[in-house]
Parts: structure tokens; C-alpha cells; sequence
């Protein structure tokens, strides 16, 4: 089960970028949309999908890495190209469409997005669109710390029993729960950033490395009874019967089974082109752009703004992997 045509995981991403562009859309564009269609997407948790897979493939990956440098230029060459375009283009739409912007905070602005520091907003850019040019990418810092210690996790954890996967993975819910609890009794700050860390999403990543670690024994009964796995994350979600560790535990845990399920169960469903990342680093460039020439209050404005996130993740895919002049697969592994 490691060949990617094994599964549609590329269609289960497309439907978590879709589900984040939608909740962004209703909010910032003011558009009522039917219910029953919040309802339906709600059961796709974007960042927790994301989160996941990110454990579930780069443990994989790791596997797949004949060192700690090779794995490291994987993770670079997928994740900086791109969203290094991401932020020069949104970097130029504040130019254009903003006129409150200074030299120097544009600046620190432009670094932090493009490094480890995107949930950093200057209040001189609060003015523009929603008040933050692209609030999305604060998952990209989470992601990236991640990243950073997955080899060491991988070398800590591989070949382990399942006790002792089940022991640090509730250990990790513990950890966000009571260190976002305790440090919000001292500093509202303190709070912020903690909810910036890895330690508080840790428990996302880790679950989804316990899958790839374990998924040849526990894979076939997902693809087996995957609906159970997403009617019993949707029954979760709508009685709210759980623990809240940033995003809801046992919920998130059902849905990643009954989608990972699917995805293995239904492979001819795999997308050729993964515009995923693309989606979720531009739609909200686009958002801001609708919001400052106040297109808003309209459906037809959350069709076009997809429309042009897609469009501008496609154009973004091919110019990077054109600039890159390599044959490396700068996808999620």
C-alpha cells in the first residue's frame, strides 16, 4: 500500500482545501449559503485533514529517505517554492489595492510570511480586506515545526507497540489541552502563541503518523467499514459529544479513518493534478481582493473567487515546477 495509486488521497485534500475556502467565503464575502451545505462541509475538517495527512505521508517519506539531508531538500522543494510565489503575489496586491501600507513593516511583513513566522500581522496592514492578507497560512508554521522534528520522531517511535503509540499520543491531546489551559490563566499573549505551536496540534501529526506506521494491519478494516467511521464522526460532531484539544479528538480520529478507508477503497478516484496547496495558500489573496472592491453578499462571488484560487494554484504549480528544472516530485510523499 505505499504506491499513491493505491488510494484517492489527492481527492480527500481537494475536499479539505475546499472546505476551508468555504468557510473562509461565507465569513469574509457575508454570503448566506444553505445550511444544508454548511452542514455537509462541515464534516470535512480542513486544517485536521491536513494535519493528519501530513503525518500519514511524511512517515512514509521518512521511509522512503536515505538520509536526514535528502529528506530535508524534499520538504523544502515542496513547500517554499511555492509558497515563496504565494507571498510575492500577495505582497504585490497589497501594493495595488491597498494604499495604508509602509516600506518597512511590508517588509517584515514579506519575511515572516515567507519563513516560520506567518500568524504575524502588522496593525498597519489591519486596515486591509478581512484585516489579515492571508490568515491561512498560520498552519504553514505549525506545519513547518513539524517538519523540522519528524525525523527525530520517526527514529523514536518507528517499530514501536502500540501501547506505547497510544501512551505519547494521548500524552500529546494532554499537553494541548492543559498547556493552552494553563498558559491562558497567565498571559492572553502567552495563549496566542501557544496556539501557534506544534505542541498544541501535535496530537494531529502524530495520529497520523500512527497510521502509516500500522496501516498494513489496520488499512483493510478501514476500507472495509469506512462509512461507519464517517456516520460515527458526524453523529461526534452534531451531539459535540467529545474533547476539545484545539480541534475535536475522538471526531477528528473517526474521520480520518473513514476518508483514509475511502481513499484506499476507492483509488480510481485519485485526481491527477493536486491543487490542494495551491487552493489553500491563494484563495484568500483572492478573498481580500473581492472584499476591498466590496464584492461581496453574493454566491456568485465564492464561485469566482474558487474559480481564480484554482486558477492561480494551477499557474503557480506549472511556473514552479518549470523554475525547479527537476524531475523530483515535489508532492506530499
Amino acid at each position: 500500500m505505499n504506491d499513491k495509486r493505491d488510494n484517492c488521497i489527492s481527492l480527500i485534500k481537494l475536499l479539505a482545501a475546499i472546505q476551508v475556502f468555504y468557510g473562509h467565503a461565507i465569513v469574509h464575502l457575508q454570503v448566506d449559503t444553505p445550511r444544508q451545505i454548511s452542514m455537509a462541509l462541515s464534516i470535512i475538517s480542513g486544517v485536521p485533514i491536513f494535519f493528519v495527512l501530513s503525518g500519514y505521508l511524511i512517515w512514509d517519506s521518512i521511509k522512503r529517505s536515505n538520509s536526514f539531508v535528502f529528506f530535508l531538500k524534499k520538504r523544502i522543494l515542496r513547500i517554499f517554492p511555492e509558497l515563496w510565489l504565494c507571498v510575492f503575489i500577495e505582497i504585490i496586491s497589497i501594493i495595488v489595492f491597498y494604499k495604508d501600507w509602509n516600506f518597512r513593516d511590508l517588509s517584515l511583513f514579506a519575511f515572516t510570511q515567507g519563513t516560520i513566522f506567518q500568524f504575524w500581522t502588522p496593525n498597519s496592514l489591519r486596515g486591509y480586506g478581512c484585516g489579515t492578507p492571508n490568515g491561512t497560512l498560520w498552519t504553514m508554521c505549525v506545519t513547518i515545526q513539524f517538519y523540522s522534528i519528524a525525523w527525530l520522531i520517526n527514529k523514536i517511535l518507528k517499530n514501536k507497540k502500540l501501547l506505547v503509540w497510544s501512551v505519547v499520543i494521548m500524552s500529546s491531546v494532554l499537553v494541548s489541552i492543559t498547556g493552552d489551559n494553563i498558559i491562558g490563566s497567565f498571559s492572553d499573549f502567552l495563549s496566542k502563541l501557544f496556539r501557534q505551536t506544534v505542541l498544541r496540534y501535535g496530537w494531529l501529526f502524530l495520529f497520523g503518523c500512527f497510521l502509516s506506521e500500522f496501516k498494513q494491519q489496520i488499512l483493510p478494516q478501514f476500507k472495509r467499514i469506512w462509512y461507519v467511521f464517517l456516520i460515527l464522526s458526524s453523529l461526534l460532531l452534531f451531539l459535540k459529544i467529545d474533547v476539545d484539544a484545539g480541534y475535536w479528538v475522538i471526531q477528528n480520529f473517526c474521520l480520518l479513518c473513514g476518508l483514509l478507508g475511502f481513499a484506499y477503497r476507492f483509488p480510481n478516484l485519485q485526481l491527477k493534478i493536486d491543487l490542494s496547496y495551491g487552493i489553500f495558500l491563494y484563495h484568500m489573496i483572492i478573498i481580500n481582493i473581492f472584499i476591498t472592491f466590496e464584492l461581496t453578499h453574493k454566491v456568485i462571488y465564492i464561485v469566482f473567487s474558487f474559480i481564480l484560487s484554482a486558477i492561480l494554484a494551477y499557474i503557480s504549480m506549472l511556473l514552479v515546477n518549470y523554475f525547479l528544472k527537476s524531475k523530483i516530485e515535489v508532492s506530499y510523499k
